[in-house]
């Protein structure tokens, strides 16, 4: 296993998304209802993985509404932990083991 040292970096944030919903009038013309969206805080964390020579091994950036209980750090673990998830069933579901195509039956012989 690689050793690496782990820079980690967060900001909290106000994200605030506006919407637009087409609505036909009352003479069957289209027109747009803007609605102000809310602005919610958010933690925009920033992880670096960096080996030895200075390489950047891994980098990721992210956004979280986890209390600032749980540091940055364990948040970027967390991440790394469901990449390596989603990476087995990727890998699952395509390369070669196609379990998305498997079909399993019952007892009785249906799928």
């Amino acid at each position: 296993m690689q050793k690496v040292k782990i820079f980690v970096n967060e900001i909290e944030v106000n994200i605030r998304r506006d919407a637009t919903k087409s609505v036909l009038d009352e003479d069957g013309k289209r027109k747009a209802i803007f609605t102000a969206g809310e602005s919610i805080k958010a933690r925009f964390v920033v992880e670096r993985l960096v080996d030895e020579d200075n390489n950047i091994v891994a980098q990721w950036m992210l956004l979280s509404n986890v209390p600032k209980e749980v540091t940055a750090t364990t948040i970027g673990t967390w991440y790394y932990h469901r990449w390596k998830i989603e990476s087995y069933f990727k890998l699952l579901k395509s390369s070669g083991f196609n379990l998305e195509k498997l079909a399993t039956r019952n007892s009785n012989g249906s799928v």
